[in-house]
């Protein structure tokens, strides 16, 4: 099966994580047998240079080989491949593949059209949970088209810790954040429970993996209230991610982001045996619940801080049937069955049209 991939984010020298979640997708369709080419955006400092340059090469690509499949990432940024497709060899059959933000907008902006657009025309949608993929085809009034739920990759062996969770948990004193130095994310929301929790326990710690434009205003209030114990680890790389997990007791998952797709940073907790504190949005629903997670309300009186709290006062009898049922939850993401059935799944579109 020969497929390209056609995406405005993947990584680069300059920054190696970003997109990296659709270079995960292309090594796990390589790795099972397709040949598979990448049409990704190259950043310049003239974006509309770019862009032009991005479809040029999606049309010089499509005219060279003969493809069976496209498969785009973010709609919005990809819609353009349906107004070329002539130029292709052969008829092409389309995959459009939704994360998150590329889909959540206003109902008729610009934007939301030209998603729509895409969604529309393609034969295939691809969303990473069942409750974002309900949202999102109401959203669109999208009723006709076949859909395949991908949890973007599963969890891959590495996050899954060999140890007893008794052995790994005994009390909550260190936390942990990863992801994105953002607003959106709840990490300003995190610092000030942290704050607050650590007045009353001094020996709670937190730390926390990424980086983002907030990065700066987070230092200064840290310095600026002399908040003590907090660790930061700058932006980790995918495969060491179980190391920094390792680390820690519970990892708080504040995102404020109501349409969160998925969350997959929820279930590598998960596998690694760490308790998961994470707000009530659309994509951690699909996985997170009150048996196996600290669910917080984000607009509600049950927050943030009252979760953290809980969770220090918790006992080790108290926790570890939260972590063996979080072990149990993840074991329907691991990434070889994930990916196995997601290959097949594309296969039988392609060859034998069983949709």
């Amino acid at each position: 099966m020969k497929i390209l991939v056609v995406s405005n984010m993947y990584p680069n020298q300059k920054n190696p994580s970003f997109g990296i979640f659709v270079k995960n997708i292309v090594t796990e369709l390589s790795y099972r047998g397709s040949e598979v080419d990448v049409c990704c955006l190259q950043p310049y400092k003239i974006k509309s240079y770019s862009y032009i340059k991005f479809i040029f090469k999606f049309i010089l690509m499509i005219r060279r080989s003969n493809y069976d499949l496209v498969y785009t990432h973010f709609t919005s940024h990809t819609f353009f491949v349906h107004l070329f497709k002539a130029f292709s060899k052969k008829k092409l059959k389309f995959i459009c593949h939704s994360h998150g933000s590329d889909v959540v907008t206003k109902a008729n902006s610009f934007k939301y059209r030209l998603s729509k657009f895409n969604m529309k025309k393609s034969d295939v949608l691809v969303f990473p949970s069942d409750k974002f993929r309900d949202h999102i085809l109401s959203q669109y009034r999208i009723y006709d088209k076949k859909v395949i739920v991908y949890p973007s990759g599963g969890i891959n062996k590495d996050f899954y810790v060999s140890v007893d969770p008794k052995y790994k948990i005994k009390t909550i004193r260190n936390y942990g954040y990863v992801g994105r130095i953002i607003s959106e994310k709840g990490i300003f929301d995190l610092i000030t429970c942290f704050e607050k929790l650590k007045s009353i326990h001094e020996d709670v710690t937190l730390s926390i993996a990424g980086d983002g434009p907030g990065m700066t205003k987070l230092m200064e209030y840290i310095s600026k209230h002399e908040i003590k114990n907090v660790v930061f680890h700058g932006v980790i790389q995918q495969s060491k991610i179980p190391k920094f997990l390792e680390t820690i007791d519970c990892l708080v998952f504040p995102t404020k982001y109501e349409y969160e797709s998925l969350g997959l940073v929820g279930l590598e907790a998960f596998a690694s045996c760490n308790l998961l504190i994470v707000s009530d949005v659309l994509g951690p629903s699909s996985y997170a619940n009150k048996n196996n997670s600290l669910i917080y309300e984000l607009n509600g009186k049950n927050n943030l801080y009252d979760a953290m709290l809980k969770a220090y006062s918790m006992s080790q009898g108290e926790l570890i049937p939260l972590i063996n049922n979080a072990r149990k939850t993840v074991d329907r993401y691991t990434s070889l069955e994930v990916n196995n059935l997601f290959h097949k799944e594309i296969e039988e579109y392609v060859f034998y049209s069983r949709w």
